[in-house]
């Protein structure tokens, strides 16, 4: 599966499969596990809402695992695949690929009877339940919804000696009393707990009254933990929640287990999308975070883990999704107690505490309650260092660092045999990875989407199930996963279940042991890239080190609103006594913290209720980030302090030779109003900066903190308005620059680097006063490309502005590659472009230099340029200018796909004797990444209006020397016109519009009409003019088309972003829209899957202030020609709908 399509692996069965997004939506389902095991009283009932149902027999396992071997292929061919069968639980983790096309199976999970009884969990707390759970004050006369009331905590929650009384209610039907019976026996089975009828010799050996009443009211709902109330309740609703794995469910909440969508650590595994879930979005005690052990990694796969369309508002969209796509189809396999489940319990209620030498189990096999090795599946052995594995094939590869193997099928490259369960179990030294690549594959499947016969890929956690891969790959690569044992990993090659089905050729593998790789997630402010034997980083602009954690650069500034956790610098520390909580709205509270952010839609602020106490402090820092060069900072925020018990907020900072100083304090309430500060930091080696909230005498003291920015100046400077950084690379002193000012991070870059080099040879006659450089037939121009033959042997300059690969080519019209490069020049026809496919490959250079020298004054450089193609892998544009002093000086750089739009820059270079400028383009990853410039100017003097600065049609008035000043014309504004700033719309009458581009980052582009070819699919009539449209004809099924905003800088406030929609066709796909911080993931806004109806629709959806906004419409093709869609009358307007 491919990164541009999030949409399609969201929808990766719907979508596919075309089931019926408001009834079969076929996500992921089943999220409910973290390990929670509390150590207080856990009163906390799971209900479910009360909603009579046609009644469900429960159903026998539709067949075994064995039943299937030898016919499951024509147990495949059927189609109808029920939900709760094993088969289905096979077909559930297939990725089946032809013609570059992945595809899964249509299961809808939706029907099983897991799925529906988890659809009626809600829960239902008592006062002091909802005060532990901070879902109501300490005080019981405050209505409002808290978090983390004040409770007194003991050790009860826990079962003694694993030992569960429990009573089955009488008038429990048969199929109640066996799904209970055999949720006990699986438990049994498993763990050392014991469930023992009141009145068995076992149940009467306990020193307390507590035990378990099973019943059948209302709903599926539990308390967590053992209550101490004496009786305490199971509910299993008849019919709804008649199924094992609903039993089992409830059952490891009794025994003090909480929902795995809860645990501390999931946002690295799920995200959440709080506006779609009900009773509170992320305050919804089934979805908030809590505080909880995390014994072992997150499991997707565990009885805990909550459907990703549980709770859902809108039921066109999920509630949660698997940050990992390939695993996403975990969240439905669970049918009873999991490996990790089963291995929770047995930590937490000391199973193995007796046994006496016990073995060490390795490969993620854990000691179990009868003081053995419980294994992996396809493991075994006392300590599980053996495979499981047929004949003549698997077995145990142990690597050393940087080693590789070869692995392929039997009789590869002819066809394999049938009835074979291989498995390989894949070793490298501690601290590498497992990388493995298919380089060739060919598995039979049933030539659409369900595999006869599959590779599985173990790669995340050793007891939980691959993602199971057949059909036609090759140069596909996984990566063991850090979350358990990064050095190893399983495969498991399965041509048994479908014997009565042909082989086809087989594959072939190559496995590698390599160090730390971008599963690792090292890239702190950057892009990560694999390579041969581990990573490299692409940072953003601003950041350098081997993992863009080092910030330089003079002119460069860091802003955080909390909305983007990639861009905050700002980080929880563990020292303190609790974190501090991101959050959106008001506070739980009443008469306390603020109503609302102060930038965008999130913030962070302290929790003042219970279990905190006073004078316990929150603790902000920004270790995560090295300040390695030395400058004065302004650092301006702002701060909520509102409430009768309001503690403190200082700010502190600290650094190489300067101890932990107070710069800012405020102590108790501020007044119900966002406040901004600023504060100046002297120049110190290894900044840190260290914000402390501290607890006051009660609850009422929530404070709250936003919009948090660092620039590289004093708090008082005010800097120029031109635009760019300094990057210098010299052993020399530094010649005198121009301060100029950039936006935030990612947008400009400021480096400081050393580097030895010899002068160049400078004795051609200096350039006129100003030059330019159009690339038109017949004009000249100061820039040449680089050649050999122009470098003497005296000509040393610096060995990366020396060579290069290959030559900046001059062309008119779009360049040859598709979605990628300019359609025209900027100015005339002509321009300049770097031309990335083969034989180009990754990191090739070109180079142009100016022919002659410049005169020792002040220069005005002036281009523009164009960086449009692959948003992961899109090159790098770098400007330099050297001295005859030997120092070099790289004033301009830009990493990544910036839009389908050309983008005008200006900088001052200060006098510099024997001045020579270079354009360098680097190809990046893909033959998408075509950089292209053109218009270039160099004038003697201070850039002014000369430079032509004002941007859409802008008019520049000069004010003096370097001053000006831009009228813009039109729905733009900003200093030099760069931004989208007020209402703008497109009906496509003429085409695109100048705000919207089609992406690089799809299958096919949007078309421009007054109908769609095709009969009873698309708008037969227009709403007004001409629409834009997709063609689903002779397209495949997911295939994807993009408008976007790449190409358009919109301004930093809140938007009303506003379209008609027309979605009419049996075979209809899926229509999104995504917006969010360029470069990153964009979250997803709104959706809809599925028929509409022959009608045009509208949709407005607010988008909050976010930097470097990007606003994309994305269409998903359905699983037929009939799902042409269309939307047209897309405006823009500031503020909320």
């Amino acid at each position: 599966m491919t990164a541009r399509s999030t949409l399609v692996l969201l929808f990766v069965f719907c979508v596919e499969f075309g089931c019926v997004f408001s009834e079969n939506v076929v996500w992921d389902d089943n999220f409910k596990r973290p390990l929670k095991v509390y150590t207080k009283p856990r009163s906390l009932i799971e209900v479910v809402n009360e909603r009579r149902r046609r009644y469900v027999a429960p159903k026998s396992k539709k067949g075994t695992y064995k039943d299937l071997i030898g016919h499951g292929g024509s147990v495949i061919d059927r189609k109808a695949y029920d939900p709760d069968s094993v088969i289905a639980g096979i077909l559930a983790g297939m990725f089946v690929e032809r013609n570059g096309v992945e595809r899964t199976p249509n299961v809808d999970f939706q029907r099983s009877r897991k799925f529906r009884g988890q659809q009626l969990d809600t829960h239902k707390l008592t006062h002091r339940q909802k005060v532990i759970y901070g879902l109501e004050s300490e005080n019981s006369n405050d209505m409002r919804i808290r978090r983390k009331r004040n409770f007194v905590s003991d050790n009860n929650s826990l079962w003694p000696r694993g030992v569960v009384p429990y009573q089955l209610d009488g008038n429990m039907s048969p199929d109640a009393v066996d799904v209970v019976k055999a949720g006990i026996e699986m438990l049994h089975n498993m763990t050392c707990v014991r469930f023992a009828p009141i009145g068995s010799q076992l149940a009467n050996s306990v020193s307390h009254s507590n035990h378990v009443y099973f019943f059948s009211q209302s709903g599926c709902w539990s308390y967590v933990g053992m209550i101490g109330w004496g009786r305490q309740e199971i509910s299993l609703q008849d019919p709804g929640c008649i199924s094992l794995a609903t039993s089992v469910h409830e059952i490891c909440h009794a025994l003090g287990m909480w929902h795995e969508q809860n645990r501390s650590d999931r946002d690295s595994k799920i995200e959440l999308y709080g506006d779609n879930i009900s009773g509170g979005g992320l305050n919804n005690v089934n979805f908030r975070r809590m505080t909880t052990r995390n014994s072992y990694p997150y499991d997707i796969s565990s009885v805990l883990q909550y459907s990703l369309t549980s709770f859902a508002v809108d039921r066109s969209r999920p509630t949660m999704r698997s940050k990992d796509p390939r695993l996403a189809f975990l969240a439905d396999k669970a049918t009873g107690l999991m490996y990790y489940d089963a291995k929770e319990i047995t930590k937490v209620y000391s199973c193995t505490q007796n046994c006496v030498n016990p073995p060490n189990c390795d490969n993620g096999g854990y000691l179990n309650q009868n003081c053995q090795c419980q294994c992996p599946a396809g493991l075994t052995g006392s300590d599980c260092r053996s495979v499981v594995s047929s004949p003549g094939c698997g077995g145990v590869i142990s690597l050393s660092a940087n080693e590789e193997a070869k692995i392929s099928s039997s009789n590869y490259p002819n066809k394999y045999s049938l009835g074979e369960e291989c498995v390989w179990l894949v070793k490298g030294p501690p601290d590498h990875h497992i990388q493995m690549t298919i380089d060739f594959m060919d598995i039979s499947d049933n030539g659409y989407d369900a595999c006869y016969h599959w590779l599985e890929v173990r790669y995340n956690l050793m007891g939980q199930d691959g993602p199971e891969l057949c059909g036609l790959r090759r140069d596909e690569t996984f990566y063991s996963s850090h979350d358990e044992m990064e050095n190893v990993m399983m495969l498991k090659f399965n041509s048994a279940i479908s014997s009565d089905k042909a082989p086809s050729t087989g594959f072939r593998l190559t496995v590698r042991s390599i160090g730390k790789s971008c599963v690792d997630h090292p890239c702190k402010f950057g892009e990560c890239y694999v390579t041969d034997t581990s990573y490299r980083c692409q940072c953003q602009s601003g950041f350098v080190g081997t993992n863009c954690d080092e910030f330089v650069g003079r002119d460069m500034y860091l802003f955080s609103n909390f909305d983007n956790e990639e861009l905050n610098f700002l980080q929880n520390v563990d020292s303190d006594d609790f974190d501090w909580t991101l959050h959106s709205g008001s506070t739980p509270s009443s008469a306390t913290g603020p109503q609302s952010a102060k930038s965008g839609q999130y913030y962070m602020y302290i929790e003042a209720s219970a279990p905190r106490s006073e004078g316990d402090k929150a603790i902000l820092s920004s270790e995560i980030v090295k300040f390695s060069s030395v400058h004065e900072r302004c650092l301006r925020f702002s701060y909520h302090m509102y409430g009768s018990a309001i503690g403190s907020l200082a700010v502190y900072f600290q650094g190489n030779s300067t101890n932990k100083t107070l710069a800012f304090q405020k102590i108790g309430d501020q007044g119900n109003q966002w406040n901004s500060t600023e504060i100046d930091i002297p120049p110190m080696q290894n900044l840190q900066i260290i914000i402390e909230g501290v607890r006051g005498s009660s609850y009422d003291g929530d404070i709250a903190i936003d919009a948090i920015e660092l620039r590289s100046h004093n708090c008082s400077t005010t800097l120029p308005p031109t635009t760019t950084g300094t990057t210098r690379i010299s052993t020399e002193s530094d010649p005198p620059t121009t301060p100029i000012t950039t936006p935030f991070i990612g947008d400009k870059a400021s480096i400081n680097v050393t580097d030895s080099i010899t002068p160049t040879s400078a004795t051609q006659a200096p350039l006129s006063l100003s030059v330019t450089c159009d690339f038109e037939t017949g004009n000249t121009c100061f820039l040449e490309n680089l050649e050999q033959t122009l470098i003497s042997e005296k000509d040393t300059v610096s060995t990366e502005l020396q060579k290069d690969d290959f030559d900046w080519t001059l062309h008119s019209g779009p360049t040859p590659s598709s979605d990628t490069g300019p359609a025209m020049a900027y100015r005339g026809s002509r321009y300049a472009f770097i031309e990335a496919s083969s034989p180009r490959k990754d990191g090739d250079k070109a180079i142009m230099r100016s022919t002659n020298t410049f005169r020792e004054t002040v220069q005005c450089l002036s281009f523009s340029y164009h960086m449009y193609g692959k948003t992961s892998g899109m090159g790098k544009l770098n400007v330099y200018y050297t001295a005859q002093n030997g120092s070099i000086f790289r004033i301009f750089s830009r990493i990544g796909n910036l839009g389908d739009a050309w983008r005008r820059e200006s900088m001052q270079i200060p006098p510099t004797r024997g001045l020579q400028i270079y354009f360098e383009g680097i190809r990046g990853i893909g033959y998408r990444s075509d950089v292209a410039i053109d218009d270039i100017i160099v004038s003697e003097g201070e850039c002014g209006c000369a430079a032509r600065p004002c941007q859409h049609g802008g008019v520049c008035h000069s004010l003096g020397g370097s001053s000006y000043n831009c009228s813009c014309v039109g729905a733009y504004g900003g200093t030099h016109c760069e931004e989208l700033v007020s209402a703008i719309s497109c009906s496509f009458d003429d085409g695109l519009c100048g705000f919207l581009t089609q992406s690089t980052d799809d299958d096919y582009d949007w078309q421009f009409g007054t109908y769609t070819r095709s009969r009873y699919t698309g708008p037969q009539t227009p709403l007004d003019g001409r629409f834009a449209y997709t063609e689903a004809s002779f397209k495949a099924r997911g295939s994807t088309s993009i408008l976007t905003t790449a190409g358009t800088q919109l301004a930093f406030q809140d938007w009303c972003f506003s379209f008609s929609y027309y979605m009419y066709g049996y075979n209809m796909g899926a229509l999104a829209v995504r917006a969010g911080y360029s470069g990153l993931g964009l979250p997803y806004r709104w959706f809809w899957y599925g028929n509409k109806g022959a009608r045009w629709e509208h949709q407005s959806i607010t988008i909050h202030a976010i930097p470097r906004l990007v606003i994309e419409i994305m269409a998903v093709r359905g699983w037929g020609y009939r799902s042409d869609m269309a939307v047209d009358n897309i405006s823009l307007t500031p503020g909320t709908c």
